[in-house]
């Protein structure tokens, strides 16, 4: 093209800058052009080429190379996924596995004898009831007791997680004794409210399954955070799941005074793992929301966890681990007419205590000096209570150990000196309680306990009822139902049934 013959193309102005600088890319006296429009909001269309993706497809001559501009692609962000909501959602999945409601189940491959686990509806179990009974109504736990055959004790066990009808009440706020509802409820209990679980739907069960961990085992959700899945499987699930392995790969509980079996530890870290990696990838089947742990006091997407765990899965505070046993063990009070008439029943402490761990699987305590730590005892003038420290410090130590493996311990305590003449036990115990749990506050461990010796479960089951550590191994504090002051001078050894 001359500059000479024609200077615009397309209402394009061509100077002679322009025809010098194509000097460069010219051939004899023709000359080749490069020219670029930039247009905001406006579409040109060249002689040649089209430059929008609206513009009329224009035919060039087969030699040449037609360029189209296309829309710019729009990258896709993908999805960042919270690793600790993707480890709490593979560790659900993999304990619905074990519960017959999961996506893979249980079965046995004849050729090659050995059992296999095959693909299941998962969403089904959500309808699931007891011996396979489909609910037909999600609007609240059916309440209602199932049974394969009409001469069969049944069981309430309901949904994706088998909950039972009285565990329902329960977390609804309600008194529950003997499986049964008392008829009084306590708003500061009601836990369904708390957490905004107005029905039985797919998204309440899950998050009531999140509850359950939260209630039952304060540090289960920490550790399954800190990655320490076998310790959070055989310390703290398999006393919410009977599915689950405590030590051999058999369950913590007992069926015709034989462990039950469970799902092998080897199997659950694989199902665990293999979930893991999926929800890592953002493939899910529950319907929890994104976010869902913030609701129960964890932000650790941003670091920042208010019930931190350290890498030793303690809780960061007091750099122990907490136990809360208050699901499974159930207070009773001594003034019981099965204790006999109200005198009899006035003494009944230590009695009430044994039937309570009978009702876990513990036998009696026993009084003798080898099943005992004495903490405590009164001098011989019982003017003064005398510590043996390195006995408490391995009666603590003991505690620890029971509470870890989910038995409460029954101890005694002092409360008065030279009570009734300094007769009973020997000589400086006063009373018996049940040791239910371990915390702390204000970076102080505590252990809570149930008192027997009221009538009130208010107040004998009061999460104020705090013996506190002390410096010198003691273990010392107030009971709510009197004001009165405890120090434990006894820690009875548990044996089982």
């Amino acid at each position: 093209m001359s500059y000479y013959t024609s200077n615009f193309i397309n209402n394009v102005t061509l100077t002679k800058e322009m025809y010098d600088k194509s000097n460069d890319f010219g051939e004899g006296s023709e000359r080749e052009y490069f020219i670029e429009v930039e247009h905001l909001n406006t579409s040109v269309t060249s002689q040649v080429i089209p430059i929008s993706p609206s513009a009329e497809p224009v035919k060039v001559d087969p030699n040449d190379s037609p360029a189209i501009i296309k829309e710019p692609k729009q990258e896709k962000k993908e999805e960042k996924v919270c690793e600790c909501e993707a480890r709490v959602r593979a560790f659900i999945r993999m304990v619905r596995v074990g519960e017959g409601t999961g996506e893979l189940i249980k079965s046995y491959d004849k050729k090659e004898k050995k059992t296999i686990y095959i693909t299941h509806d998962f969403q089904a179990g959500y309808t699931m009831a007891f011996g396979g009974t489909k609910i037909t109504n999600l609007s609240t736990h059916p309440q209602t007791i199932y049974k394969i055959k009409s001469s069969d004790q049944g069981s309430s066990a309901a949904g994706a997680y088998q909950v039972m009808r009285y565990t329902w009440w329960e977390l609804a706020g309600f008194e529950v004794k003997n499986k049964k509802k008392t008829g009084k409820y306590f708003e500061d209990r009601d836990l369904l409210k708390k957490h905004n679980v107005i029905d039985y739907s797919a998204e309440s069960q899950d998050k009531i399954c999140v509850i359950l961990m939260e209630k039952q085992r304060p540090n289960l959700i920490n550790k399954i955070i800190a990655n320490k899945i076998e310790d959070a499987i055989q310390k703290d699930g398999c006393f919410i799941w009977a599915s689950l392995p405590e030590i051999n790969d058999l369950s913590h509980y007992y069926y015709n005074d034989k462990r039950q079996p469970a799902t092998p530890l080897k199997t659950c870290m694989e199902h665990y793992n293999d979930f893991f990696q999926e929800e890592l990838k953002g493939n899910s089947n529950l319907h929890l929301k994104k976010g869902f742990l913030k609701e129960f006091g964890y932000d650790c997407c941003k670091g920042n966890i208010s019930n931190l765990v350290e890498n030793n899965g303690t809780c960061k505070s007091c750099h122990e681990d907490h136990y809360d046993l208050t699901d499974k063990v159930k207070w009773q009070t001594q003034f019981d007419s099965k204790w006999g008439d109200t005198e009899a029943q006035k003494v009944a402490c230590k009695k009430t205590c044994d039937d309570i761990l009978n009702k876990v699987g513990l036998a009696n305590t026993s009084k003798a000096e080898a099943d005992r730590y004495q903490t405590a005892l009164e001098n011989d003038k019982h003017t003064t209570i005398l510590i043996n420290s390195a006995e408490a410090k391995q009666a603590v130590q003991y505690i620890n150990e029971q509470l870890k493996n989910g038995n409460p311990v029954q101890v005694g305590v002092d409360h008065a000196l030279n009570y009734k003449g300094g007769k009973l036990n020997e000589g400086t115990t006063d009373h018996f309680v049940i040791i239910i749990g371990k915390a702390c506050e204000n970076n102080k461990i505590y252990y809570r306990f149930y008192d027997v010796g009221t009538r009130h479960n208010e107040k004998g089951a009061s999460k104020n009822n705090k013996l506190f550590l002390k410096s010198d191994n003691s273990l010392k504090g107030t009971t709510v139902y009197s004001g009165q002051t405890y120090l434990v001078t006894q820690v009875r050894k548990n044996k089982k049934k």
